[in-house]
């Protein structure tokens, strides 16, 4: 989630020397980033650039990881592990 209102805005920024692009500080607040933190860049097909820093990608990551609401999956895995012993 961005901080200060940022989503869905467009912003107009140089290329500078070297091809850099530099972030304006609000947007850099607004991603919750550092000068020298990492940040990914994808290439969407339109030709766009989306910028995301690495702590986006983390969260979602995390999202995907979580268990289904109600289920135990620890005690699923113990259960069925007791199951598999017995049947021995």
């Amino acid at each position: 989630m961005l901080r200060g209102g940022a989503a869905g805005r467009r912003y107009a920024v140089r290329l500078g020397d070297r091809g850099r692009i530099e972030l304006p500080a609000h947007i850099r607040r607004a991603l919750r980033v550092q000068p020298g933190d990492e940040v990914i860049l994808t290439i969407e097909p339109a030709g766009t650039i989306q910028v995301t820093s690495r702590a986006a990608v983390a969260r979602r990551c995390l999202g995907m990881l979580a268990p289904p609401p109600g289920r135990q999956l620890v005690a699923e895995l113990v259960a069925e592990r007791r199951e598999e012993a017995a049947r021995r």
